[in-house]
């Protein structure tokens, strides 16, 4: 007897409605060590089990055997073998195509080995692909080049970045010569234009206690920014989310 608890169907129209993967990488082209790649982390399992004792590991074992022709929870050697005579275009294939995805937004910061790129991933699923681009990554290789060419970026946050420019020099002339500073590069532009976002954080009390929240954010901002138990709790405290009063 199935001890899995029955699942209520989903609504029609939710059902025919195609998933987007907000956030994936690419599909490995061959394959690779299954226990290594249901985890990015670093480091085993722990307590002398394996990844496929993990909650990953058993939905791994309960739903991806079917799709390539085995029982739920087929031994792990079985499930290798048969990955292995598909081939890892079928076994990308009926995977893909599986999942009933739309679109996937498809992070090439990540690469762990040779990927099917997000064109290529699409085609497989059947849906279109969007590349999402670290911006991490794409500055550290404009370091990597700048430190080849001999060039130097200039990182120090919207108003530290123009104030340094402006401190070496470089910016309009008028305004450089204006404050006593030599005029290195006149580049007009430079310390104006800042588009700021103000934040406006709004804080009330309420008239009686309030229940235990399961989202503790709020209750960490209002432990940190205020004296917990004072006569002053009653005082505005710089937090968006309620305090008792």
């Amino acid at each position: 007897m199935s001890t899995e608890r029955p699942v209520a169907p989903a609504l029609p129209f939710v059902a025919a409605q195609r998933l987007t993967d907000h956030h994936c990488h690419g599909v490995l082209q061959d394959g690779g060590d299954l226990e290594a790649l249901l985890t990015e982390g670093d480091g085993g399992a722990s307590a002398g089990g394996t990844a496929f004792d993990s909650l990953a590991g058993l939905a791994f074992r309960r739903w991806c055997p079917p799709l390539l022709d085995l029982p739920e929870h087929a031994p792990l050697p079985e499930y290798e073998a048969r990955r292995a005579a598909l081939g890892g275009a079928e076994v990308n294939r009926r995977f893909l195509a599986a999942s009933r995805l739309g679109a996937l937004l498809v992070d090439t910061g990540y690469t762990p080995g040779a990927l099917l790129s997000p064109a290529e991933t699409a085609a497989f699923a059947g849906a279109r692909a969007f590349e999402v681009v670290r911006l991490e990554q794409v500055a550290e290789t404009l370091a990597a080049q700048a430190l080849t060419a001999g060039e130097v970026i200039v990182c120090a946050g919207a108003i530290g970045t123009p104030v340094l420019l402006l401190l070496s020099g470089i910016g309009p002339a008028a305004h450089l010569r204006s404050a006593g500073i030599d005029v290195v590069a006149d580049l007009p532009g430079v310390g104006e234009n800042l588009q700021d976002h103000p934040i406006i954080m709004a804080s009330y009390g309420a008239p009686t206690p309030l229940p235990v929240s399961g989202y503790n954010n709020g209750e960490a901002c209002a432990a940190l920014r205020s004296v917990i138990g004072s006569p002053e709790r009653s005082n505005p405290i710089s937090t968006c989310y309620p305090h008792e009063r």
